[in-house]
């Protein structure tokens, strides 16, 4: 991708990407949002989220995806190499060249088959603690170029921010749900 390509994309990143952070109501619309967004307004090929279990910080559960027409993401380790490597790492996982790196040897035929030909994996973190990773998959490796990689690096920063302020949102909506049901039984008590 040239250079004019690649501005033109972290312009795309940073108004879409922007705005599906904006607009999101709850914590599944704004993860899906986001992977439609980087699917079919930025152009990559496949893009998901996954979320840590809670018991475990290695074990990820697909929780939104664009892309996957063809199953990539059902077969198997195709949906933790390069999030796992993130994860583990704790920084983005860059793969430049499918074809070439030892990183995705168990999932590199199923990539190849289907085009992918880069990825990358972005942990997810609130207040120093890892709760997941953003993958996305390129059918052409500029795509992947370094000013993109660092724009969807800040970015992802402000994705799990976002992320975090609708979980604490959903959270404090739901205690006063509970809060409004006890006093309405209480309420009800009274007057029988």
């Amino acid at each position: 991708m040239n250079t004019e390509g690649s501005d033109r994309l972290v312009q795309t990143v940073v108004i879409n990407c922007g705005r599906a952070l904006a607009q999101a109501v709850d914590e599944q619309d704004l993860l899906q949002s986001v992977c439609n967004t980087l699917v079919n307004n930025c152009g990559f090929r496949l893009a998901w989220v996954g979320l840590t279990e809670p018991s475990t910080s290695n074990s990820i559960r697909l929780v939104a995806q664009a892309g996957d027409e063809d199953g990539f993401l059902q077969e198997s380790r195709c949906s933790e190499t390069p999030a796992t490597l993130a994860m583990q790492a704790g920084e983005s996982c860059c793969i430049k060249a499918i074809a070439d790196s030892p990183l995705v040897v168990p999932i590199r035929a199923a990539a190849l088959k289907r085009g992918y030909t880069s990825a990358l994996s972005l942990p997810l973190k609130s207040d120093g603690t890892l709760f997941g990773a953003l993958t996305i998959y390129a059918d052409d490796p500029g795509k992947l170029d370094e000013p993109i990689v660092e724009q969807l690096r800040q970015w992802s920063d402000l994705f799990a921010l976002r992320l975090k302020t609708l979980r604490s949102l959903q959270e404090r909506d739901l205690k006063n749900d509970f809060d409004n049901i006890a006093a309405r039984q209480r309420l009800e008590n009274r007057l029988r």
